[in-house]
């Protein structure tokens, strides 16, 4: 028997690595998948083996060995797995059921019983997994393992399945990465392919309560919507998807309340968080525009953009003008969710706080909607968004621009500098807020941090103690790190921006030929993906409560990296 895979790879360079931690879950971009009843794998440090769980709590766990073998991979992706020249072959037939072939027979069992190869039915939690086999002709074994509400269905759609054209569900997947973009520079081009799988797997079809595909930061284990993240994968997916990138802006938009709030996080449109995120959606809309020309997006999208930023600017401004957080201090180690960077030690004190980051980004927002205005040809609106962003300018570099150091920091109510250094403090630069004289003392506190072999930590050690490694305490976020890296361009110091873009490219296809992952954020040394001190300890693949594994936003900022 000839099996056909290699000609469907169309000789993409695809990942390979079959290693912890990985997603393996049916994305919306091939059919339906109900957020609410997600079913979502992950790879195990076992070979051949993917560990699934039926909701956000069930208590039992599932686990699908394919193979009893070690493998040469061919193609290790979110939603298909092939080895030995696709002679071993795993994907979706749909968000419920996987179909492929091995070179054994497989296995289902719960993660407490031992594994016995063969046809079964199990219990996990509200949802029976079943488990058929038949042998081919060559010696291998086709097999279909199904989820369905009940055992009986669960075995019939698993019987019927093994008849599945795994050949053909294979070329469906692989010919969505053959229309994507090349990759710019081949060096990378394994990592570019991981990156677009983590994409595609994070994208939830159109369903009830949700009128348009959506994206989320992970499928374990936040699932939900997040609005800064939304933002963040539409800059990147605009270049190859630009449909998926307007969805996921126009369904976070769509959750809107009158006044113009937008939560955080959206669960369903009447389950979401009390607090915002930092404002980044007019600059997404705005780079979705610029990629696309589509003027109706911003017809459809200005009004509530508007709103967004007034209520942000009638809720959360300090008595100067400048933006405050909404902190907390019930929880030492998430004083701010509201920020994203939860547990930065910029917010040890949880006191009210003029942040540079929030009012950056909202001068940023001005600029972005002023554009907007322009193009719609609203020179009203427009000059007013031209004043209000002048006016941020001049509150920020009178406030928190500390002479004394040359350096950007929050600062309290009462005037006292938080002199906390953080990639925030670099900020400024991207958003056009410095003067030239400031960008050369800022870029001086940056230089000591480019000797790290991979720059720019969360919080460094001058912080009083404060660096940990853990999360946004000393961890490296490529979302600031390409901040920075526009920023630096901006201001001329091209030569600096190359070295943080060569860095951030080393250190995270390091760490991908290492572990075959994507991760939340990185070890500034070069380590190791890191223990987190907020998340506990490692657990399980399910929960992987450490660095996040497959994290979408962050697939996203290496495919802009490499763009740039």
């Amino acid at each position: 028997m000839q099996y056909p895979f290699n000609a469907f790879t169309q000789g993409m360079p695809l990942p390979d690595i079959f290693s912890y931690g990985q997603l393996f879950a049916f994305s919306g971009l091939a059919g339906k998948n109900l957020h609410e009843q997600d079913w979502c794998g992950v790879l195990t440090e076992v070979p051949g083996e993917i560990l699934f769980s039926s909701g956000r709590d069930c208590p039992c766990r599932t686990l699908l060995r394919f193979t009893e073998n070690e493998l040469i991979y061919d193609a290790v992706l979110s939603d298909l797995i092939a080895a030995q020249e696709g002679k071993v072959l795993v994907t979706f037939a749909d968000a419920e059921t996987i179909v492929g072939r091995s070179d054994c027979v497989p296995s289902i069992r719960l993660e407490t019983e031992d594994c016995i190869p063969g046809d079964r039915t199990v219990q996990d939690g509200q949802y029976a997994l079943s488990l058929c086999t038949a042998p081919l002709e060559d010696g291998r074994t086709a097999f279909a393992f199904c989820r369905r509400k009940n055992a009986e269905t669960a075995r019939q759609a698993a019987r019927e399945s093994l008849g599945a054209d795994v050949d053909t569900l294979a070329k469906a997947v692989m010919d969505w990465y053959g229309d994507c973009i090349l990759c710019p520079d081949m060096r990378y081009a394994k990592l570019w392919y991981k990156c677009m799988s983590v994409n595609r797997v994070n994208v939830f079809s159109p369903q009830e309560g949700f009128d348009r595909f959506f994206t989320t930061p992970d499928r374990l284990p936040h699932r939900d919507i997040w609005v800064w993240d939304s933002s963040f994968h539409a800059l990147a997916m605009v270049h190859y998807a630009p449909a998926i990138a307007e969805d996921a802006i126009l369904c976070v938009l769509d959750c809107q309340r009158e006044d113009g709030f937008i939560p955080h996080r959206i669960k369903s449109r009447t389950e979401t968080s009390d607090i915002t995120h930092p404002p980044v959606l007019c600059a997404a809309v705005w780079n979705i525009y610029e990629v696309t020309g589509d003027l109706s997006l911003l017809e459809r999208t200005v009004e509530k953009l508007r709103k967004y930023l007034q209520w942000d600017l009638d809720n959360r401004r300090s008595p100067s003008g400048l933006m405050t957080w909404a902190t907390r201090n019930d929880d030492a180690n998430c004083r701010c969710d509201e920020s994203g960077m939860n547990n930065s030690p910029r917010f040890d004190t949880a006191e009210p706080l003029e942040a540079v980051d929030f009012s950056v980004f909202m001068s940023y927002e001005m600029l972005c909607m002023r554009r907007i205005y322009i193009e719609l040809g609203d020179q009203l609106n427009a000059m007013y968004m031209e004043q209000m962003q002048k006016e941020m300018i001049e509150r920020i570099n009178a406030r928190l621009w500390d002479q004394e150091t040359g350096c950007y920091f929050d600062r309290t109510w009462d005037g006292e500098f938080r002199r906390i250094l953080t990639p925030v403090s670099f900020l400024p630069l991207f958003a056009f807020i410095c003067d030239p004289r400031q960008a050369r003392r800022l870029v001086m506190h940056l230089q000591p941090l480019m000797e790290l072999p991979l720059p720019i930590p969360s919080a460094v050690d001058e912080t009083g103690g404060a660096f940990t490694r853990d999360m946004w305490r000393g961890g490296v976020w490529l979302n600031y790190n390409y901040f920075v890296y526009l920023g630096l361009q901006r201001y001329g110091f091209g030569k600096l921006a190359s070295d943080l873009r060569r860095k951030t490219l080393e250190g995270v296809f390091k760490q991908y030929c290492e572990t075959g992952n994507i991760f939340e954020f990185y070890d500034p040394f070069g380590g190791n993906p890191m223990q987190l001190d907020r998340k506990g300890p490692k657990q399980n693949a399910q929960t992987h409560w450490h660095s996040i594994t497959d994290f979408n936003w962050s697939a996203c900022f290496i495919e802009l990296f490499l763009c740039s």
